[in-house]
């Protein structure tokens, strides 16, 4: 998972999908706050898009993926915490106010409609309506921008070789909150075609 700090704008940040594989990539944007302190910002709402391109940035689109077609996602990954809301076995949240942990599903059911004190050692357990969450983790692996491409729309791609990606984030206001490009690199699998 890749840590950026924002604003960014990043060039030659190069990637490499193969045909007929998922292609997961997470993103932890850390801007700074007016004193200079980093912190995940809350993406729930921006919108995203993905233009893989060949054989340059002037060439046809191949990909084309965003927040609206599902391939990628904003906001928290693993989401944050939600009101009377069913959760399943081993499902994964973050607080509403993130406490550097996330939280693991360790008994199924329904949330309780305020938020739990969540306890910040790891191991410990809190009930939540009928559901049991136990402090699974810090929070350095969640996700504030979040891209799977999957194995069936890889599989289908035909333009392989070497082309050009840019990653597009707008915030609520459609200002651009981050913008990533480089060489996307298509490997064909022998297995899907010639």
């Amino acid at each position: 998972m890749a840590e950026l700090y924002r604003p960014a704008f990043i060039h030659d940040y190069d990637i490499e999908i193969t045909q007929g594989q998922d292609w997961p990539i997470g993103f932890r944007c850390l801007p700074r706050t007016d004193q200079g302190v980093l912190y995940l910002e809350d993406t729930t709402g921006y919108t995203a898009r993905m233009v893989v391109r060949a054989p340059d940035q002037l060439g046809a689109s191949v990909l084309d993926v965003s927040d609206t077609t599902g391939e990628i996602t904003v906001g928290f990954t693993p989401g944050v915490w939600e009101a009377s809301t069913a959760y399943g076995l081993g499902q994964k949240v973050v607080p509403t106010t993130l406490n550097g942990y996330v939280y693991e599903c360790t008994v199924a059911g329904t949330s309780d409609s305020g938020e739990p004190t969540w306890p910040t050692t790891i191991g410990n357990t809190v009930t939540d309506g009928t559901v049991t969450w136990r402090c699974e983790t810090d929070d350095s692996q969640v996700c504030n921008l979040y891209i799977l491409i999957p194995a069936a729309t890889t599989a289908a791609l035909s333009a392989w070789g070497r082309g050009t990606w840019s990653l597009e984030v707008l915030d609520t206001f459609s200002h651009t909150w981050l913008y990533i490009d480089g060489a996307a690199y298509l490997r064909l699998e022998s297995t899907y075609g010639d």
